[in-house]
């Protein structure tokens, strides 16, 4: 299950089951609240209602936590791929063949994929 509970209350705002284990801390960006399932499936959930925006099913077990980063929601299965998806609708915008629980971080020149033995520095492509 995943939880929302109201910021001065801290009452139960909402509350949504998944199918499967939940052990991942969720990413807010834009009133959507991205959490990722043991099943699988990385939802988006409206911020104030619960109510289910989207789900992507990746080829794997979801662990690690998403995170959005420049307008991408990234997430990382256990069977070693990670997605780059639009947060907005859920579309997958890019993928990559390695990755595992910590989708990526950035230091706002490079994304970082950690692998189950490597780390990747991806650069963005340059348009023009």
């Amino acid at each position: 299950m995943l939880y929302s509970f109201g910021a001065t209350s801290g009452k139960l705002r909402w509350s949504h089951g998944t199918g499967g284990y939940v052990y991942s801390s969720p990413a807010v960006f834009e009133q959507r609240v991205f959490a990722g399932s043991f099943t699988g499936d990385l939802y988006a959930f409206h911020a104030a209602t619960g109510d289910v925006l989207w789900k992507y099913r990746t080829n794997g077990p979801i662990s690690g936590s998403p995170i959005v980063i420049n307008g991408v929601v990234y997430v990382s299965s256990l069977k070693g791929r990670t997605y780059g998806l639009d947060p907005r609708t859920g579309k997958l915008l890019w993928s990559f063949r390695r990755g595992a629980y910590a989708a990526v971080v950035s230091d706002r020149r490079r994304l970082y994929l950690v692998g189950y033995a490597r780390i990747f520095a991806l650069a963005p492509r340059l348009r023009g």
